[in-house]
């Protein structure tokens, strides 16, 4: 059962917003959604549950009007891998929500689920539709080691780590009373955008 929601103030989040954005053409996080950058949208649901929150980009000067701090890779060229282990280097908390920026559909009601849900986990990742999804996970500070170590092989897989810390998979199924099939949903090309802003009073995305 999910607690009455209210801020946490030993828990962090973690916004990825370095990636190079091939697909789609331009720094998908400014791109507008609802009016406001993309990023904003995922911001204000993670504002619900904790101020602890640090935005990893590699141009943090665009990025003037979030008033979060903002921080380069540590390592660059190693993906997502690479600012997940810079979001745990910097943040001050010892668990973290760690999500892409351009999921909009995720919800407090969702991350709230993970984080009832840790119980003394490293890694408590969602399980939905037969798929893991290392972007919308909660890391803890044990893993930095891992990461590290992986970052050296060459390997920037996500999960190629969970097997050296406690890793729990959280079945995520209609069942939940907060569930939408696009949860996890997140945005890689301009068409994409489009039809997802489209259909944001719904949820419906594919």
């Amino acid at each position: 059962m999910i607690q009455n929601m209210q801020k946490l103030e030993d828990i962090g989040a973690i916004i990825l917003a370095g990636g190079k954005s091939k697909r789609f053409g331009s720094d998908k996080a400014l791109s507008l959604f609802q009016g406001n950058p993309l990023i904003q949208a995922v911001i204000e649901v993670v504002e619900n549950i904790t101020n602890n929150i640090v935005i990893i980009t590699n141009s943090p000067e665009k990025m003037d009007f979030i008033n979060f701090p903002k921080f380069k890779d540590l390592i660059p060229g190693t993906g997502s891998l690479g600012g997940l282990y810079t979001g745990l280097h910097y943040s001050d908390q010892d668990l973290n929500i760690v999500l892409p920026c351009d999921m909009p559909f995720i919800s407090t009601e969702c991350i709230q689920f993970l984080f009832d849900n840790t119980n003394g986990n490293d890694i408590t990742v969602p399980f939905h539709q037969n798929m893991l999804e290392p972007l919308s996970a909660i890391y803890s500070k044990k893993c930095l080691p891992f990461i590290k170590e992986q970052i050296h092989t060459g390997d920037y897989q996500i999960f190629q780590f969970y097997d050296k810390v406690k890793t729990k998979q959280l079945d995520f199924s209609s069942e939940l009373p907060f569930y939408h099939e696009n949860l996890f949903s997140n945005i890689n090309t301009k068409s994409d955008l489009e039809n997802i802003s489209n259909h944001s009073g719904n949820n419906e995305f594919h």
